[in-house]
């Protein structure tokens, strides 16, 4: 097949990327910067047009804002990159003849709750990301037809080799030097007087592996006609940070220390993930394994 990664260059978009050219497919990826390698479109997608050099099959829409402090001054950036280029990269792809449009959206449009979500639970609008990747989702709506499927896909904790930036990276390096981890307590257990028990704030914690099988196994479902218009992109249950902190102390050889925030948290991060596994049975690496791999391949002076 012929795949268009948009935002191929950063750490979800080159584990597919990789794992797309040992399949024998022809890939195409977008990034801001020079390259050399063979399918490399210099593009930014905020303020360039995408040209497209020949057919596609299957497109994935990656890119991300670079940062969303700062807000409303960096709201440009923010709304082109996530909303706006997401349009205009799949207005190029259906002109191109793709038949099926996949967007990076986010566990965190859902409102706050300590249950799993599932893909019809309440959203929540009350921030710049939340609120660009919604947008972004509900334009894309209206920009499938018969002729191309659009699927949204909400990323849950993502993590694994490679990565230098976000929350699981972050911890890692903390809990390589010997930083203490905060926890934050739900409010039921300060009142039992179980905060010091607590486990922290719990996400769907997906590693990046299987989060390149289940987009996949995603593309061949939309070719096949099976594809959802949303669906969640998460490991298969709800795992704390003292869990998931754990399991990187144990890869590292260290034991991690923690810290008892004096804020209740107000919300988890859980994904229903029956959607996904009803429709791609996919293959869930054991998080011990997935985090042998994490440490073992950590570059810590490039996390930031």
């Amino acid at each position: 097949m012929h795949i268009l990664i948009v935002g191929g260059t950063g750490f979800l978009g080159s584990h597919l990327r990789r794992a797309c050219a040992a399949l024998g497919h022809t890939v195409h990826f977008t990034g801001r910067g020079p390259s050399d390698e063979a399918g490399h479109l210099r593009c930014d997608i905020a303020r360039d047009a995408l040209v497209l050099p020949e057919a596609v099959d299957v497109a994935y829409y990656l890119a991300q804002a670079d940062s969303y402090a700062d807000f409303p001054d960096t709201a440009a950036n923010i709304f082109g990159v996530n909303a706006l280029g997401a349009v205009k990269a799949a207005v190029a792809a259906r002109n191109a003849g793709c038949r099926a449009f996949f967007y990076a959206s986010t566990g965190n449009v859902y409102a706050p709750s300590f249950l799993a979500c599932d893909e019809r639970a309440p959203l929540d609008r009350g921030t710049p990301y939340a609120l660009s990747k919604i947008h972004a989702e509900e334009a894309l709506g209206l920009v499938a037809d018969a002729r191309m499927q659009v699927c949204a896909f909400r990323v849950f904790g993502l993590f694994g080799s490679t990565q230098t930036s976000k929350l699981a990276a972050r911890l890692l390096k903390g809990v390589h030097e010997g930083r203490p981890v905060a926890l934050a307590p739900t409010a039921a257990e300060i009142a039992a007087g179980r905060a010091d028990a607590t486990g922290g704030l719990t996400l769907s914690w997906l590693c990046v592996h299987d989060a390149v099988g289940q987009l996949l196994a995603l593309g061949e479902a939309a070719l096949a006609g099976e594809a959802p218009r949303v669906m969640n992109l998460a490991g298969p249950r709800g795992v704390s940070l003292r869990e998931f902190t754990g399991a990187m102390g144990k890869s590292l050889g260290v034991a991690p220390r923690y810290v008892v925030a004096q804020a209740a948290r107000t919300r988890d991060f859980i994904a229903d993930v029956g959607l996904a596994h009803k429709l791609l049975h996919p293959r869930c690496t054991p998080l011990d394994e997935a985090m042998e791999e994490f440490a073992r391949c950590a570059d810590f002076a490039r996390i930031a």
